[in-house]
């Protein structure tokens, strides 16, 4: 152990020495690793961006998606419908379910009529999809019950309405008299461009005008992933005895379903990033390689003298390596600190209130080992050759030079 610590020591007090030759050679390693942890960085933003868009989208894994057709041309009821799926998420002790039915029409939004899109959700669709609500809330148990039905709608509906904050109690005139209440608002990208509103089953049926008998709602449920199968194959089997005339479809609709398919989407734009950043760490190391190398030619005399009084070949060998992988540690961890001061100051603050995902981390903690680890890695790969031509070098003719 002390004899460890004496080399260390001696490592650091060549760094200090040599202190303008070894900045030099490791600002290559530092903006080598900088890239490096940046690149592993960003894969994973644009890993998770990707999957929460998709998950906003089709749902979390594993999320299926169950419909029921009647044979005759008479719509099943709609009410028993999600009746008999509540009964079966009791009995499965399946956590999550909602019923989801799109629908078109034409909506009043204050002085002008237009068309939207209207979906008819539960409470648990928020969960299920990722729904983030900016301003205000979403549907809670208790709002079936209320008088004047809540929706939630998208910044375009308000900005329609004039209204800025669901605070103020935005209302919207239904074709059946009733008035419905805005208790939430949904600023996200998916929803830009176009009137979105979502509300409970029944409300949202009376805010399109639609028929309810022939508001068809499909049936998501959100379980387990070990379970996905089973659960899907016995949701089936109880709504086709609830409804024999019927014909039920079942289906899996989140993004992991395809991605034992396809691979993983966001695999190549990482593979782009971490080769680009190796190609940049490839230069630095020989950087780093070329200026050891000078360094050790000019220490001959030195490295002579310490093996003249006894200083044995590995710890010489260990020595000379050991300021390599010293310097480059100290050089991995400004490039991260950099990246991590970067992906604070200007991602986390300026880029995510645009749009990134909200589960974003501080930063990726695993990045910065991953950095760290290379730099520990360059730095020991970089001393061997230096190490090797220090331990070569002859005591008489060193001491000669």
């Amino acid at each position: 152990m002390r004899v460890i610590a004496a080399t260390f020591v001696e490592a650091v007090a060549q760094l200090r020495i040599h202190r303008v030759r070894v900045m030099l050679s490791l600002v290559g390693v530092a903006v080598a690793v900088a890239a490096l942890t940046a690149s592993v960085a960003m894969g994973d933003i644009v890993r998770q961006t990707s999957i929460e868009s998709m998950e906003q989208s089709s749902g979390r894994p594993a999320t299926f998606g169950f419909s029921a057709y009647s044979l005759e041309g008479d719509p099943i009821d709609a009410d028993a419908l999600v009746e008999e799926a509540e009964a079966i998420a009791e009995r499965y002790d399946i956590r999550y379910m909602s019923p989801v039915t799109y629908l078109g029409g034409s909506v009043q939004l204050g002085d002008v009529r237009t068309d939207a899109q209207v979906m008819g959700v539960g409470v648990d669709y928020q969960a299920m999809h990722r729904v983030e609500v900016t301003d205000g809330r979403w549907f809670v148990e208790s709002d079936a019950e209320r008088l004047a039905p809540p929706v939630v709608v998208n910044q375009y509906v308000m900005d329609m309405l004039g209204f800025a904050s669901a605070a103020q109690h935005p209302t919207i005139a239904l074709p059946d008299g009733r008035t419905a209440v805005v208790v939430g608002v949904i600023d996200s990208p998916m929803y830009q461009g176009w009137p979105y509103l979502w509300a409970l089953p029944d409300t949202a049926a009376a805010i399109s005008g639609a028929d309810p008998a022939y508001a068809q709602p499909t049936i998501e449920m959100w379980v387990p992933e070990e379970s996905a199968d089973a659960v899907q194959t016995m949701v089936t089997r109880d709504l086709q005895g609830a409804f024999p005339d019927a014909q039920v479809d079942s289906y899996r609709q989140d993004y992991a379903a395809y991605f034992d398919e396809a691979g993983d989407p966001t695999a190549f734009v990482q593979q782009i990033l971490l080769g680009i950043s190796g190609v940049v760490l490839l230069l630095g190391a020989l950087s780093l390689v070329n200026i050891a190398v000078i360094t050790v030619r000019h220490r001959v005399r030195e490295l002579g003298i310490r093996r003249a009084f006894g200083a044995s070949l590995s710890r010489v060998f260990v020595g000379v390596m050991l300021e390599s992988v010293v310097g480059t540690v100290v050089a991995g961890v400004v490039g991260i600190m950099v990246v991590v001061l970067a992906y604070r100051l200007l991602l986390v603050e300026q880029v995510i209130p645009l749009g990134l995902p909200g589960d974003l981390p501080a930063f990726p903690v695993w990045a910065a080992i991953v950095g760290l680890a290379v730099a520990t890695a360059v730095g020991a790969i970089a001393g061997i050759i230096p190490a090797v031509v220090a331990v070569r070098s002859k005591v008489i003719d060193a001491i000669r030079f």
